[in-house]
């Protein structure tokens, strides 16, 4: 079995709710600084990695836990 554990993504609701307000800019500078590739990820990216666990293409893969994160753990 395979999972993926994905890091802050940028759902309507997140966006309306830490990006949208007066704190915006320091919810943005927060994320810049954790994230080690500066990117605002969306469920586009997290997606991406679960049709390549569900396809022909991971068959040799197990035991993987795929962290999409944008290198939030790398910091």
């Amino acid at each position: 079995m395979n999972t993926v554990s994905p890091g802050w993504v940028f759902t309507e609701r997140q966006v309306e709710e830490y990006f949208a307000g007066p704190q915006a800019a320091k919810f943005l500078d927060y994320l810049a600084q954790q994230q080690a590739i500066r990117i605002k990820m969306s469920s586009g990216d997290v997606a991406n990695h679960v049709v390549f666990y569900l396809s022909e293409v991971s068959r040799a893969s197990t035991g993987h836990n795929c962290v999409v994160d944008g290198g939030w753990l790398l910091e």
